[in-house]
């Protein structure tokens, strides 16, 4: 017979004395969450955006963005005081859904949230360079690959996608992004003068797996474009 293969973090989980704290993703901490993703955002193109013109810097703009996005975020969640009921993680591996059988390289987040007991629990966020307001297929391709299946987000009842526009309107790019989906798209009542919506999403999860069907996208569209155009 074969012996069972898991990953560390499957391990640990597997090996408590104890009930899991949570079955998911705490849903009380996504507001917050949210909120310091603008934060991180506003403090990144005061510091940084608005001073370069994006088209100067167009090489690994997902990469770049992304790990200045975690270092404001680090810094916005030590200035709270230095301690939160989660981390935020920059590159982080999915061990939950990755294919025992093959051990081949398993989905990694570009940003995510990890819940500091219990590490398996994480809360994604996937980002996409929109080069235009109407760019949006690779944007909607992670979602019906990633977040659709399950991949993305496992133990989790909402994530966000991140849309890095360099060019064009953020309210055309919501606009291409539902017509792509085929799913409504609706503004975020809670950030009324941001471009960030949310998509109610209903996944399909592997038949010997157990997680959360009904799904809250959250669409976060942040602009690179310098802010005074050059003259």
């Amino acid at each position: 017979m074969s012996r069972f293969r898991q990953t560390l973090e499957q391990a640990v989980a597997a090996g408590r004395d104890s009930l899991p704290l949570h079955s998911e993703w705490p849903r009380e901490s996504v507001p917050e969450i949210l909120r310091t993703m603008w934060q991180a955002y506003d403090r990144l193109d005061e510091s940084t955006l608005r001073k370069v013109d994006i088209s100067d810097a167009d090489l690994q703009i997902e990469r770049s963005v992304c790990a200045l996005l975690c270092d404001e975020i680090t810094l916005i969640l030590i200035e709270r005081g230095g301690f939160a009921s989660y981390l935020v993680s920059l590159e982080r591996w999915e061990m939950e859904t990755l294919d025992r059988e093959k051990s081949s390289r398993p989905s990694q987040y570009d940003i995510c949230f990890v819940w500091t007991d219990q590490r398996e629990l994480k809360w994604p966020c996937e980002a996409k360079v929109l080069k235009s307001a109407n760019d949006s297929a690779a944007y909607v391709r992670d979602i019906n690959d990633a977040f659709m299946t399950c991949d993305y987000g496992p133990f989790s009842s909402s994530g966000a996608m991140l849309g890095l526009l360099t060019n064009g309107s953020s309210e055309a790019s919501l606009k291409a992004i539902e017509k792509r989906l085929g799913l409504p798209v609706k503004k975020h009542p809670d950030f009324p003068e941001r471009p960030h919506a949310f998509t109610e999403l209903n996944r399909i999860s592997p038949e010997d797996k157990i997680y959360p069907l009904a799904f809250t996208l959250h669409h976060l569209i942040l602009h690179l474009r310098p802010r005074i155009p050059r003259v």
